[in-house]
């Protein structure tokens, strides 16, 4: 397990001469960057928001514990944001010296090619249609649903009823 401080016993001969990153790792560069600015993993994981066990992962090189490159890219900006580092500095350390990855090509975001005249038929067919269904609807289904044009004769009259008389008026008390 990654300390959060480094001691001075703990450096070796190598990365006591000019150049102290030769030999270092990814995870070393992000781990003596951080304790430089003596800054510990839960403070950057606090304002961050990044997870503890992400921060650990990414010093530790522990890659199987990371999620998909995209956002293991993401935490590198914010991490290297935070510690006031050049974020694509971080991200060429990171792609040269970590495995299997490569930088995202450029052509991902190339327009989109034309519809194939397939689909495009089949979406002018599902137009006219419906185009057609409406049409019929118009001419002859509102009828239908609506109750027109059943019959032109007229309503049969209703029961016959006979009147019932009204009550005589109550008589005018006083």
């Amino acid at each position: 397990m990654i300390r959060d401080t480094l001691e001075p016993q703990d450096l070796d001969k190598d990365t006591m001469g000019e150049n102290p990153t030769a030999n270092e790792s990814f995870g070393e560069y992000l781990l003596r960057e951080r304790q430089l600015r003596n800054i510990s993993l839960e403070e950057i994981s606090q304002r961050t928001r990044i997870s503890l066990r992400v921060l650990r992962a990414l010093e530790e090189e522990r890659w199987e514990e990371l999620p998909a490159d995209v956002y293991i890219r993401g935490f590198l900006r914010t991490y290297s944001r935070y510690l006031g580092l050049d974020e694509n500095e971080v991200l060429v350390r990171y792609e040269d010296q970590r495995p299997g990855v490569a930088a995202p090509s450029k052509d991902l975001f190339s327009p989109i090619g034309r519809p194939r005249p397939r689909r495009r038929r089949l979406w002018l067919l599902l137009v006219v249609l419906g185009f057609a269904l409406l049409a019929l609807y118009w001419f002859w289904g509102r009828h239908l649903f609506l109750g027109y044009d059943i019959s032109t004769r007229p309503a049969p009259p209703g029961p016959h009823l006979r009147p019932v008389p009204m009550p005589p008026a109550p008589p005018n008390g006083s």
